[in-house]
């Protein structure tokens, strides 16, 4: 196996590297592709990755493709020995050039286009449900649902003053999203917060408890809820009738049971 490093996007847990040898049997069209690579220190510090939510998305296309995970093998250690590494393999989604749609995350799409973010917000409102709905017939949460874990597609549009157009999911007129960084995400009120996250950013629940679906609809419903908005420079506070519509009046996604809510994206 041979990785070829071609872009560092976090220091020590995250980089685009091209697999310039063969890839694993199960997708030899890997080889020569470029790959994110996303290492969980498993060993000492315990990390953890929640690998089978992120397949379980990406088969539905909400997440980037999964490829693979692989240990580092070291000589003379001793068989048993936890791997202090593991590598998780998937695929690369890169960002819009010239004319080339591509992939932002949701943070970074309202701060550089926030007439299109404003213009977008319902329909975004209505991919996250989308993605809500999928993690909840699967059991699943993913826990740290913030903007900059959700990516969008769009092509940029450099004439004048910079803008972009917002690219559909395929067959349907909702806007293209896939969730990323899956760290903590695993089956619904079994897996836990960290024992401490970043006290400057607002969090559901509590460190170190259970992870709820409803914590993964709050964490939504906070940032969703200043989106820019077409009605003039100022956040909304307060929720929209489009807004309640979508997540109900008590600030969460609309609590109707699953059999009656739409999974399928553009319904």
């Amino acid at each position: 196996m041979g990785i070829k490093i071609t872009e560092t996007l976090f220091p020590g847990l995250l980089y685009v590297a091209n697999w310039i040898t063969n890839g694993p049997e199960a997708f030899p069209e890997i080889k020569n592709s470029k790959l994110v690579f996303k290492i969980i220190y498993s060993g000492l510090a315990k990390e953890t990755y929640g690998k089978d939510v992120h397949i379980y998305l990406s088969k539905h296309g909400m997440a980037p493709f999964y490829f693979t995970d692989f240990h580092l093998k070291f000589p003379h250690l001793p068989h048993d020995m936890v791997p202090l590494e593991t590598y998780h393999v998937m695929e690369y989604l890169p960002p819009p050039s010239g004319t080339s749609v591509g992939w932002i995350t949701l943070h970074d799409f309202k701060q550089k286009y926030p007439e299109e973010a404003a213009r977008s917000k319902y329909g975004i409102a209505k991919a996250l449900e989308a993605i809500i709905n999928m993690l909840q017939l699967g059991h699943y949460v993913h826990g740290d649902l913030r903007m900059n874990n959700v990516l969008i597609c769009v092509a940029e549009i450099k004439n004048g003053n910079p803008t972009c157009i917002v690219q559909p999911r395929p067959n349907t007129q909702v806007p293209y999203l896939k969730v990323i960084d899956f760290d903590w995400a695993g089956t619904a009120d079994q897996v836990r917060y960290p024992l401490q996250r970043n006290p400057e950013i607002w969090w559901p629940g509590h460190d170190g408890m259970p992870i709820s679906t409803n914590h993964d609809k709050e964490m939504i419903y906070h940032w969703l809820s200043l989106w820019p908005s077409l009605d003039g420079d100022k956040p909304i506070q307060e929720p929209t009738k489009e807004m309640q519509a979508i997540f109900g009046e008590s600030g969460s996604l609309t609590k109707k049971p699953l059999s009656s809510m739409k999974v399928v994206f553009g319904h």
